[in-house]
């Protein structure tokens, strides 16, 4: 009965799961964010890198 018991506040007490989910949101956050940027400053990025590599024949 004790080892049962002591099982319950072992599982009770684990956190594995909810940083891993955790981590995941963070990821997905950053995923967005970067989704963003490229939907926003994409073609100006385009722009740039192809005036440096005009610069380079």
């Amino acid at each position: 009965m004790r080892a049962s018991i002591h099982l319950l506040y072992e599982f009770g007490d684990d956190e594995g799961g909810q940083t891993i989910a955790e981590y995941a949101l963070i990821l997905l956050l950053i995923m967005v964010a970067a989704a963003a940027v490229v939907a926003l400053f994409g073609g100006q990025l385009v722009a740039f890198f192809n005036q440096i590599l005009a610069v380079f024949p």
